[in-house]
This record gives structure tokens, sequence and C-alpha cells, in this order.
């Protein structure tokens, strides 16, 4: 039989056991416990992240064409003074009054960081006070399709919000709106421009109209504009929907006063909904170049290279017909041109001798000579185009285009 000893030796050394068993079923929990909170920090970081890359799949199909300002088809970085006038692909100079600007593409790998181009407007001569209904500023407007997805007019109108960078000169409260195509519906907005000649990241979150009608197919679906100057005529307060003839809000700085001024605008996103990208973002989420030009292109295309301007004597790219045999003095003859892609509507479709840059003019290359040139059946996607020869035959006629179905 075991000794008394023995027995609460026995008895002791299972409590021990027993003890080390709590100890390590403990540290079993505790490692448990640590490791599922582990996995929950990450399932949140990476709940983050897709958030982070659906926001950013999300932003690169903005509402917005162009709007880091790489694509300037037309005018490169010639730029325009006049009203209504297209400055670059998607951006239109809008003014009244005797002050005289530039608009123009300006390339800068400094001005703003993350982006290559900006919209640039300079002051050639001033207007230190303005007249009630001058104004000068930047508009573009949205076509029908691609605003549809905000319901406006509707109860279902979502909000919509813009991003956009600005490096101003002149500093103070700047401002804009967003309009529809009926011109009586109007949000306007404002932003400070903080230091002078200095990138700022700038946002603004407007609720969806539930009123006004606002069209969703190919027509003009909304419009936005960004002031520079404006007299009171056209200003009101900001934060809220209406029915006047609004640009921007009361207070507006005069962005013409001098000849020193200069308006600069880039990174311009409008994405449906609330969720604002930071400025560290903004440079992602806009559109690569090849995908911008591409939708740039339904609504202006032309035959030229990229680099080269409308009415520019060249060869290369020209449309060709070529007769093996000959085309007889006087005889007219048909060319049938498909676009690059399908256009918005059927274009305005100019044509130019590739030898003189005549408008409304084909070449005969043989007899050296331009040709005049008609066209019909215009579509979306081709049009037919005829020339007159001369009267002298020729086996060759060539031409260049352009073709405008801008908003």
């Amino acid at each position: 039989m075991a000794s008394l000893s023995d027995v609460l030796s026995a008895v002791q050394n299972g409590v021990i056991a027993l003890n080390n068993l709590t100890i390590q079923m403990k540290g079993s929990l505790l490692n448990i416990f640590g490791q599922l909170s582990t996995d929950a920090a990450n399932i949140a970081t990476n709940t983050t992240d897709i958030s982070s890359t659906i926001g950013e799949i999300s932003a690169l199909n903005g509402l917005q064409i162009n709007g880091s300002m790489d694509v300037s088809q037309e005018l490169g970085g010639t730029g325009t003074s006049t009203h209504n006038t297209y400055i670059l692909d998607g951006w239109t100079l809008f003014k009244n009054g005797p002050m005289v600007c530039t608009a123009f593409q300006q390339s800068s790998v400094t001005t703003f960081n993350g982006f290559s181009n900006y919209l640039a407007i300079t002051v050639g001569t001033a207007e230190a006070a303005l007249g009630a209904t001058d104004y000068i500023s930047v508009l573009q407007h949205i076509e029908g399709y691609r605003a549809a997805r905000l319901n406006f007019g509707t109860a279902y109108a979502k909000p919509v919000t813009i991003g956009f960078w600005t490096a101003h000169h002149r500093v103070g409260l700047y401002s804009g709106s967003i309009r529809n195509s009926a011109i009586n519906r109007f949000y306007p907005f404002s932003y400070t421009q903080a230091v002078a000649d200095t990138a700022q990241f700038n946002t603004v979150t407007i609720p969806g109209d539930v009123t006004g009608t606002w069209l969703t197919t190919n027509g003009m679906g909304l419009s936005i504009v960004f002031v520079m100057a404006s007299g009171s005529t056209y200003l009101a307060t900001a934060g809220e929907w209406t029915t006047s003839v609004t640009i921007g809000v009361t207070g507006q700085v005069n962005g013409v006063a001098a000849t020193s001024d200069v308006f600069r605008i880039t990174g311009v996103i409008l994405l449906q909904g609330d969720k604002v990208p930071t400025a560290a973002q903004s440079p992602y989420i806009m559109r690569p170049f090849d995908v911008e030009l591409a939708i740039c292109q339904r609504y202006f295309q032309k035959s030229y290279d990229y680099t080269v301007a409308p009415g520019s004597i060249s060869n290369n790219g020209v449309e060709y017909l070529i007769n093996d045999g000959y085309m007889a003095p006087g005889s007219t003859h048909d060319i049938g041109l498909r676009f690059h892609s399908r256009m918005r509507a059927a274009p305005s479709v100019t044509t130019y001798s590739p030898n003189s840059g005549a408008t409304a003019k084909a070449f005969d290359p043989v007899n050296v000579v331009d040709l005049v040139v008609g066209q019909n059946a215009a579509g979306e996607a081709h049009i037919v185009v005829y020339a007159s020869v001369g009267v002298t035959q020729t086996t060759q006629i060539s031409f260049h285009w352009k073709a405008d179905a801008r908003l």
C-alpha cells in the first residue's frame, strides 16, 4: 500500500499537470483568438482595398470627356479667343464682353502633379470692371447617354460628385454650375483658390435634381461650367437648384481684371454618387490617352495624323480614289468614306485639298489641280463623297476630311 506521502506527492503532481494543461489551453485559446483578430483585420483591410479598387474602376467610367485635357485633335496647343469655339476636345470657350483672352491646351509635368496637360486661359486685354452681362467660362456638354445613369428629372435622381484641380493666378472665390439642355435647371457651386499659381484639388457634391427635363439619349444630357469671371446677371446663391439662368456664384472673383491673370484647370472628373476621390487618387482615375482619344472620336474625327491640324497641306492619311484606266473630263466619281468609329450623330463633314488646304475640295495629283467636292448619304458611320473631274482626264483623286458631331 502507498504511503501517505506518495499519495500527496501524486496529487501534487496531478495538480501541477492540470495547471500546465490549463496554461497550455489558455495559450492555445489566445493563439486562436489572436489569429481570428488578425484574420478579421486582414478581411477589413482587404475589404477596404476591394472598395478602393471598385471606386477606381467606377472612376474610369466618369461622365466627363477629356478631363485630363490630354486630347486636342483640332487645334493642338494653338487655342482660341472666339466665343463658342472648342479649345480642345470636349471643352468650349464661352465669353461675352470686351476682354480679350486666349484659351489653349498647355503641356507641363510640373504644374499639376500626375498630369501632363491642363487647360489655360490667359488675358491679352483686361476688363477691370465687368459689365453685368459680361463673363468668360469654359464649358463641357455631356451626352445624354453618358448622363442617363444619374436619373435626373425623376424621383430616383442620384447625386453627382465633381473633382478637379486648379492653379489660378488670382486667389479668391471661383465658381461653376451644371445645367440641363433646356437651360431651365441650374445648380451653382463654388470653391476658393487659396494660393496664387499653386495646384489644389477641389471637390463638390451636387444633389440629384428630381424635377426638370434631362435628356438621356444622344442629345445634350447636361453641361458643366467653370467660371473665370462674370458680371452679376448670371450669378446666384451656391448650393441650390434654380430655374434662373446661372453660371456661377455671387462673389466670384474677376479673373480678367489684369493681364497677369491666368486660369488653369485639369483633372476634371464627374462621378455618380457622393464618394469623393482624394487628391492622391485623382491622377490614377483618369482614363489613359488612347482610351480618351477613342471616346473623343465619337464627337470629332479627322483623316490627318493626330498632331496635324485640319486644313494643313499634307499627304499623310489622305483618302484616295484610283482608277486603273482613266476618269473622263467632267465625270463625277463617288468615294465611300467610313469613319474611324461610329459617331454620336451624322456629322458635319468638311473636305480639304491635301495640296492647297482649301475646303470643299479634292485634289487631282495627275493634273495638279483642285476639284469640286460634294457629299450625300451622311450617317453615323459612313458618308459618300463625290468629286467632279476637271477638263483633263485623270486616274487619281485624293482628299482629307474632318467629321464633327460635337454637341
